[in-house]
């Protein structure tokens, strides 16, 4: 059976600002050095409770929905975590339209489970071209808060790992743009989780590519980046 790359994220992991996102970015460069297949769940303004959501479905269908022939050497997890504020809410069809950044992903659809008009909606209330819009003042005025954010990110972060350890699966953690990773010594459980599995910079800070997503060029030295960290165990 061939192996997976299943890949998780935000903007950085689906390749928002590429000509064809789908085989441009460096998730797709990546599986094809290894000689994988593909399954890439990133999304444009997905926060990390949707990334922990949605992983956690995926992979626990991966071992337990035909369970037959799949096993963890047969599968490598790479989730590219975002900006701690980025939530996620159920709203209005019509609300999601407004505020999401759409990516255009068939796999994403049933992940959003649209259910009375109603589906999951990725909410970027500070770092947001629609920032300066009313929702987005009233949720920061009303609802922010950056230790909140922290924590909830930290949880999300230990129990995708555990789960990923628990079924003894090949994965590595990095972050997109937001690197977070000092403000997290002031959270809890933080100090439970494997700092080893993670790049302690953010794919700004590898690229040099602050303010914007990585060009074709940087992605390949992404690419490059993983194809080592995965060679090297």
């Amino acid at each position: 059976m061939s192996k997976t790359l299943f890949a998780n994220g935000d903007s950085f992991i689906f390749g928002d600002g590429l000509e064809n996102p789908s085989k441009d970015v460096w998730v797709t460069k990546l599986s094809n050095k290894l000689n994988m297949d593909t399954v890439n769940l990133g999304e444009s303004g997905g926060g990390n409770q949707r990334i922990m959501r949605t992983s956690t479905e995926w992979i626990l269908d991966y071992f337990y929905y035909d369970p037959t022939y799949k096993t963890a050497k047969n599968l490598y997890v790479i989730i590219g975590w975002s900006n701690p504020d980025r939530i996620e809410l159920r709203m209005n069809r019509s609300m999601f339209e407004q505020l999401a950044l759409e990516s255009h992903n068939d796999d994403l659809v049933k992940y959003r489970k649209e259910l009375d008009d109603k589906l999951y909606t990725p909410i970027v209330p500070v770092i947001s071209k629609r920032r300066d819009d009313e929702f987005h003042k009233y949720w920061v005025s009303n609802f922010y808060d950056r230790f909140g954010s922290l924590e909830s990110t930290a949880h999300c972060i230990y129990h995708t790992q555990q789960l990923l350890e628990t079924h003894g699966v090949d994965y590595d953690f990095c972050m997109s743009f937001d690197n977070f990773f000092d403000e997290m010594n002031s959270i809890d459980i933080w100090k439970y989780v494997n700092k080893d599995r993670f790049l302690d910079k953010s794919m700004w800070e590898l690229t040099g590519t602050k303010g914007n997503h990585p060009a074709p060029k940087h992605q390949d030295m992404i690419c490059d980046i993983f194809y080592e960290r995965y060679k090297s165990k």
